[in-house]
């Protein structure tokens, strides 16, 4: 049961309680607490994001600036995540611009399947632009929307044909950044230290941004 404006006010909220218990066909009542899950222990124990400055950052960022696009390519994302509805980048027509390049080798048309079927591409977006807080992310602050590419499967691999082809697409079709938070499972020949991809020279040149892992276990 609601009581409106009662419930805020502490002494009506105790007559009523009391009303209540005294009635023979009642054997309990309680409030309904309001409960909040607590993200201050959490955001302490975050030290990255003192150390990229987060909070400064945020302070100077044109909330009414055109939104910025970050192409995930990973798993892909999870299309009904609540906290990812808003986030995503899309068309005039409200469909999200995204693609799916896994199986696609190297001449398979992308399609649309992008939906996450591991978890990491959601955690990665997540991170980026999720909506969870007050705040959007949890080092963004700005107007950033996801471009969700898919070229890792289930089980979190894939090949480096279709995540190549991925990047060139998403420099094609309109992001501002590229995040890769992936790295090969084994040791590969050294490519010398010169060697400059066209690829990425490309992006360069369009003033595209690429953030890649530089490798969890070192490799």
């Amino acid at each position: 049961l609601s009581f409106g404006d009662c419930m805020r006010q502490k002494k009506k909220l105790i007559n009523i309680l009391s009303s209540l218990r005294d009635s023979a066909s009642v054997v309990n009542v309680e409030v309904d607490a309001v409960v909040r899950a607590s993200s201050s222990r959490i955001y302490n124990e975050a030290y990255q994001l003192d150390e990229i400055k987060r909070n400064q950052a945020c302070s100077s960022i044109d909330n009414d600036a055109d939104p910025v696009v970050v192409a995930v390519i990973d798993t892909g994302v999870d299309k009904n995540h609540p906290d990812l509805s808003g986030a995503f980048y899309r068309d005039s027509s409200g469909r999200v611009i995204g693609a799916n390049f896994l199986g696609k080798g190297t001449k398979g048309a992308p399609d649309d399947n992008w939906q996450d079927q591991n978890g990491h591409g959601t955690h990665v977006s997540g991170i980026i632009a999720g909506t969870g807080t007050t705040d959007p992310g949890v080092a963004s602050c700005a107007n950033v929307k996801v471009m969700p590419i898919k070229a890792l499967g289930a089980k979190g691999t894939g090949v480096s044909i279709e995540i190549n082809r991925a990047i060139q697409w998403a420099g094609e079709n309109g992001a501002d950044i590229i995040n890769l938070s992936l790295g090969h499972l084994n040791s590969v020949s050294q490519v010398p230290a010169k060697f400059e991809s066209s690829l990425f020279s490309h992006l360069k040149d369009k003033g595209v941004l690429v953030f890649a892992a530089a490798g969890n276990d070192g490799i």
